[in-house]
């Protein structure tokens, strides 16, 4: 399993700041804290790109057999702690893992990757 703060593995983000606009519409589209799942599957290029070094928020990440792989799949019943509401940002193209969530965001990806950074953890289930 791997919980962490989005902020550990893309530590770069602390020094990109988005526009006041966007800076707005994440904060107000969440109230109190929450978990964020990132999941896309980005044309089908998801599990190619995983297998490739590719991880983005991963890299730091020790993958053992079959571990990778499961991220493209990942599903709501895969979120071992659920006491804070959970949230997917998702690219929408694989929406029989998207509707396994009971919350996904559908704003834009810039609102996305700033309500990402500004969640309580950001979680991926290996």
């Amino acid at each position: 399993h791997f919980l962490r703060n989005w902020s550990d593995g893309m530590p770069e983000l602390e020094t990109l700041t988005p526009g006041a606009s966007v800076q707005t519409e994440a904060r107000e589209a969440m109230k109190g804290p929450y978990v964020s799942v990132h999941r896309r599957n980005m044309d089908g290029e998801c599990l190619h790109r995983a297998q490739n070094g590719d991880k983005f928020c991963f890299a730091d990440v020790e993958w053992g057999p079959g571990e990778i792989e499961r991220l493209c799949d990942f599903v709501f019943d895969d979120v071992d702690n659920k006491t804070l509401p959970v949230v997917v940002f998702t690219d929408g193209q694989r929406p029989e893992f998207d509707n396994t969530f009971p919350l996904i965001d559908n704003h834009s990806f810039p609102v996305q990757t700033w309500m990402m950074a500004l969640s309580t953890r950001a979680l991926a289930e290996t």
